[in-house]
């Protein structure tokens, strides 16, 4: 198996050479006359393989079944969108971005890094954040699919947190 790709090494045993085998995988088949067999367009997950060996005289084997895992190799798409966060007057931001693709379709978390700093984590397209300080800030998200593949940090996204605390009262 290479990514989304196998290869099939095949024989079979018969009192005359097989002089061919069909070969079924997903909703495909393909015939081959050689003892090498490239299955392409697999998708990740598991595949069933059903091959059956025929002689010149049109006998045919009983089919044999194996199953491939393919594996999920690529990492997830960069995130594109992050969008500005909301802060209420507790300091707490909530931060928000576009769902990133992935082949699997399975995004199992994505990391969040504050100021190039802290790194949060979510398993949703959002994420809360308390403590916040006044000032300019920038943050970045990466996604992580179920195979653990990381993908790419999103571009850094600026956002300004205002001073929302009121002055002390005048005596």
């Amino acid at each position: 198996v290479n990514k989304f790709s196998a290869t099939l090494k095949i024989t079979a045993s018969d009192n005359v050479k097989a002089t061919k085998y069909v070969i079924s995988y997903g909703n495909k088949s393909q015939t081959v006359t050689t003892d090498t067999a490239t299955l392409t367009g697999l998708a990740v997950g598991k595949v069933a393989v059903s091959v059956v060996a025929y002689d010149a005289a049109g006998n045919k084997s009983t089919a044999k079944k194996v199953t491939l895992t393919i594996k999920d190799v690529p990492p997830p798409a960069k995130v594109a969108t992050l969008y500005a966060p909301t802060v209420t007057n507790k300091y707490k931001g909530t931060f928000s971005w576009a769902a990133a693709a992935d082949i699997s379709r399975k995004i199992a978390k994505y990391e969040i890094q504050l100021d190039n700093g802290k790194i949060y984590t979510s398993t949703k397209t959002s994420v809360s954040i308390s403590k916040l300080t006044v000032g300019a800030h920038t943050y970045r998200v990466r996604a992580i699919d179920k195979d653990k593949n990381i993908g790419a940090w999103s571009e850094l996204k600026s956002f300004t947190v205002k001073d929302m605390t009121a002055p002390a009262t005048v005596s």
